[in-house]
This record gives C-alpha cells, sequence and structure tokens, in this order.
C-alpha cells in the first residue's frame, strides 16, 4: 500500500515548478485587479470627475 510520504517523494522533482506556477497566477490575479482599477481613475481624471476617496491623500 502506498503512504502519502511514497506520494510527496514521487512528486518531489515538481514542487519548485509549483511554486513558481502559483506565484505567477497569483501576480496575473492582482495585476487583473488593479489594472482596470487604475485605469478607471486615469479615466476619471482626463474626464475631471473625482477620484475615489482612497487616492487624495495617497497623492498629496
Amino acid at each position: 500500500m502506498v503512504t502519502f510520504r511514497d506520494i510527496l517523494t514521487y512528486y518531489r522533482p515538481y514542487w519548485g515548478i509549483s511554486i513558481l506556477s502559483i506565484t505567477a497566477a497569483s501576480l496575473l490575479e492582482i495585476i487583473d485587479l488593479v489594472v482596470p482599477y487604475a485605469i478607471g481613475q486615469i479615466l476619471n481624471v482626463l474626464s475631471d470627475q473625482p477620484l475615489v476617496d482612497i487616492l487624495p491623500p495617497l497623492l498629496r
């Protein structure tokens, strides 16, 4: 019968690539959230509309 340790040992060569894959996916998710927000704020500035309440204290 196979133990859990045997399964972990079998997949040991793939740990590095799996961590790299998880990190890349996380970065893409963050970019996916930040880019539309930034574009919206740029459009607000260009159309003379107020920024979201969070940004003005950060920009002073």
